[in-house]
């Protein structure tokens, strides 16, 4: 790859931020291990 179209992830957030309307407020990055934690558990418990 020549570096022509070099991106960082940053600006890829930047141009995303607001695209998608959010369906709930954040709620902290602990709060979101903690879920993928559980739904991952119980994915892999079926």
């Amino acid at each position: 790859m020549d570096g022509k179209y070099r991106c960082s992830s940053v600006a890829v957030e930047r141009e995303l931020a607001g695209a998608l309307p959010a369906t709930r407020p954040y709620p902290g990055k602990e709060a979101v291990r903690q879920e993928v934690g559980k739904a991952l558990t119980k994915k892999n418990l079926k």
